[in-house]
């Protein structure tokens, strides 16, 4: 019976594969895949719940049949016969488009608890011996039980942990593998993953981080707090010393100047409501990189009001004409920074401080997961200070 459902699933996997190559993503593979497949079922549905409804519509000649014969079972076996072919009735269809369907259903469990057999089709003596092997790890072995049925996703789960010992695999079957996990943590958001540790909002250095270090010392004080705080340690570090000569590298781009600031970003928003990338997103993989200038003290107070607001960038990540002589934005995979001065940059990621003379970012994909309470996980606003 298995291997009759796993026939189905084998088939099934081809369309999950086919919807996977053209999005890359299995959570919307799966979503597409459901609507087509509730599209081949629905006829089935219509004529199950039709059939219903006329079975329904006979009770009560059915009662008065069952009243009138009910002590002769062969009279009224035949009588209930010729009602049905009168009305038109087949009793047996709602069995029949009932019962259909169940190979399909239990076709799509396999192609999706089995993805390197019904979903990758790799060759399955491959995947009986990657079975084994991982039957061998432990903490694995209770994962893997049902006669292996669940091996395949631990397999998926923990690829990039095991892709250098599954020496079973052919080059290719790996390859298919590891594209299959890009796209099989499709709820994660991205990480910013740095020497200093990971962070999820933003990594930034210069005047930003010098705020972000006077903020405690602000906060101290009775009823200054949240963005008054922050505010006032603006107003601090605008009164200092506050620029470093940087050489930076990101991807193809290479700079080399003086600047007060920057902000490389994961997240929209931070510090007191700052909206630093307003286009940022937590889930592209990519790192949005502010960087500001040397900017005139009695400039700079106008400018950070825009600023605040995301208003030095427009939609499509152009730089507005008001901020254009001072910042330049960019957005890349990952970056590095060295500090050509003699004296440190005061660095922050995510509100911890920390003088650093080189910088590198770059996205963790799809590595953290956040668990929210129902009522939570559809509250807007709470969503919005999340950055999405």
């Amino acid at each position: 019976m298995m291997a009759i459902f796993n026939f189905f699933g084998s088939i099934l996997g081809y369309l999950l594969w086919f919807l996977y190559n053209i999005f890359h993503n299995y959570g919307v593979a799966i979503i597409f895949f459901t609507i087509i497949i509730k599209a081949v079922l629905f006829p089935f549905s219509v004529k199950s719940q039709r059939s219903m409804a006329s079975q329904t519509k006979l009770a009560d000649k059915q009662k008065e049949l069952q009243a009138k014969y009910g002590n002769n079972k062969q009279k009224y076996n035949e009588e209930l016969m010729k009602l049905y072919e009168k009305e038109g009735v087949n009793p047996s269809s709602g069995c029949l488009t009932t019962l259909l369907p169940l190979p399909i259903m239990l076709g799509i469990y396999y192609s999706v608890i089995m993805p390197l057999s019904n979903t990758l089709h790799i060759a399955s003596e491959r995947i009986a011996e990657a079975t084994d092997f991982i039957n061998r790890i432990p903490g694995m072995v209770a994962s893997a039980t049902s006669g292996g049925i669940y091996s395949e996703m631990e397999i998926i789960r923990n690829f990039d942990a095991l892709k250098d010992h599954l020496t079973m695999f052919a080059p290719e079957d790996l390859d298919k593998i590891e594209s299959f996990t890009q796209g099989f943590h499709f709820l994660g958001l991205d990480l910013l993953a740095t020497p200093q540790g990971y962070g999820i909002d933003i990594y930034a250095a210069g005047i930003d981080a010098q705020v972000a270090n006077g903020i405690p010392k602000w906060r101290r004080i009775p009823l200054c707090g949240g963005t008054t705080a922050y505010t006032l340690s603006i107003l601090e570090a605008v009164c200092s010393s506050f620029r470093h000569h940087l050489h930076i590298q990101a991807d193809d781009r290479e700079l080399d100047g003086v600047y007060m600031m920057l902000a490389i970003c994961n997240a929209r928003m931070y510090g007191g409501g700052y909206c630093a990338a307003p286009n940022a997103s937590l889930d592209d993989g990519l790192l949005d990189v502010v960087l500001l200038k040397p900017v005139p003290r009695l400039k700079l107070p106008g400018l950070l009001g825009g600023y605040k607001k995301g208003e030095h960038l427009t939609p499509d990540g152009t730089v507005t004409e008001k901020f254009r002589p001072y910042l330049t934005y960019f957005r890349t995979s990952a970056i590095d920074i060295r500090v050509l001065d003699p004296k440190p940059m005061i660095t922050t990621l995510d509100g911890e401080c920390s003088p650093q003379k080189t910088l590198h970012a770059e996205t963790a994909r799809r590595s953290a997961r956040i668990l929210l309470p129902p009522k939570l996980a559809y509250n807007a606003p709470v969503l919005q200070v999340m950055g999405e």
